[in-house]
């Protein structure tokens, strides 16, 4: 049992030996392997409406979530926010700039 997982764990670090060492030519493989290594997202549990309910529906947590939100978003908060600027004209870049 130690032998194989030993093994394993060997196979796996000359894997990524390799595709550290080959990113450069072959990017699709590298980015293959790091999507399969993501693990899922996870989902957003039970929420509390202002009026005291427990919501459980998905859009209805949108709602929620989007009214919450929304009343931090005042015309005073926005106006905060860096505007993004073009960089250096031909490098396509674009950089935070506070004004």
């Amino acid at each position: 049992m130690r032998v194989a997982r030993e093994q394993v764990r060997k196979a796996k670090a000359l894997t990524e030996l390799n595709l550290a060492r080959d990113v450069k030519e072959n990017k699709k493989a590298c980015c293959r392997y790091v999507s399969e290594r993501r693990k899922p997202g996870e989902s957003v549990g039970p929420l509390w409406k202002e009026a005291g309910d427990v919501v459980t529906w998905v859009v209805v947590k949108a709602e929620v979530l989007n009214d919450f939100f929304a009343c931090l978003l005042t015309a005073t908060a926005l106006a905060t926010l860096p505007k993004l600027q073009k960089a250096k004209a031909g490098t396509g870049r674009t950089k935070h700039r506070p004004l």
